[in-house]
C-alpha cells in the first residue's frame, strides 16, 4: 500500500477510528475512577556503634555484626505484628491498605523504609511511627549494654510522601494511544487488498 492509499483507507474508516478511540478513552476514564490513588513515603535510619570507629580488625568484625543486625531489623520492620504495634503506640488506627517494605543496602548500616498508603498524610504518619517504634525496640533490646557497645539509631530524613499510582492524565494518554493504534490497525486490515 502506498501512503495515499493508507490515507484514503483511514479517511473512509474515520468513523470506526473515532468510535474505537472514544471507547478506549471511556475505558481509560473508568479505570482512572476505579483505581484508588496510592502514595509512598520513605524514611532512612542510620545505625551506629562507637566500637566500630576503633582501628583494627576488631572494629571491622564489629561493623560486620552491626550490618547483620541492621539486616535483621530490616526484616522485622516489615512484619505485620511490628506494624500493628507501631500503629498502636502512635495512636493511629489500623488499616489493611498500608504496605511496608524495608531495604538494607549491602555493606551499609542503613535501613530504607517505604510505606504505601491511600493518602500522603497516612503514608508519612505510618513511616514516622515505624521509625519511632524501631528506635524504641532497639533501645529496649540493649538493656544495660556498655556505652561503647550500644547501637545508636539516627533518622537521615524526615518522611515525605509522593504519588505512587499512575496519574489520570497518564492513564488517559495510554488509553488514547492504544485506541488509536488498535483502530487504525483494524481499519487497515479491513481494507486490505
Amino acid at each position: 500500500m502506498t501512503l495515499s492509499e493508507v490515507v484514503t483507507v483511514l479517511w473512509h474508516r474515520r468513523q470506526l477510528i473515532s468510535i474505537a478511540t472514544f471507547v478506549a478513552l471511556l475505558l481509560g476514564l473508568g479505570i482512572t475512577f476505579v483505581t484508588p490513588a496510592r502514595y509512598q513515603s520513605g524514611g532512612s535510619l542510620l545505625f551506629t556503634q562507637a566500637v566500630t570507629l576503633a582501628p583494627g580488625s576488631e572494629a571491622l568484625a564489629t561493623q560486620e555484626k552491626l550490618n547483620l543486625i541492621v539486616a535483621t531489623y530490616a526484616q522485622v520492620v516489615t512484619s505485620s505484628s511490628f506494624l500493628d504495634r507501631a500503629l498502636v503506640d502512635a495512636n493511629l488506627p489500623p488499616t489493611p491498605t498500608v504496605s511496608v517494605s524495608a531495604t538494607n543496602p549491602i555493606y551499609a548500616s542503613v535501613i530504607d523504609i517505604t510505606v504505601t498508603a491511600p493518602t500522603p498524610a497516612r503514608a508519612m504518619a505510618v513511616t514516622a511511627a515505624l521509625d519511632s517504634e524501631l528506635v524504641a525496640a532497639i533501645t529496649a533490646a540493649q538493656g544495660v549494654e556498655p556505652a561503647g557497645d550500644r547501637i545508636g539509631v539516627h533518622p537521615l530524613q524526615t518522611p515525605t510522601a509522593h504519588r505512587a499510582s499512575l496519574s489520570a492524565i497518564y492513564l488517559l494518554t495510554i488509553a488514547l494511544v492504544i485506541g488509536l493504534v488498535l483502530s487504525i490497525t483494524v481499519a487497515l486490515l479491513l481494507d486490505r487488498p
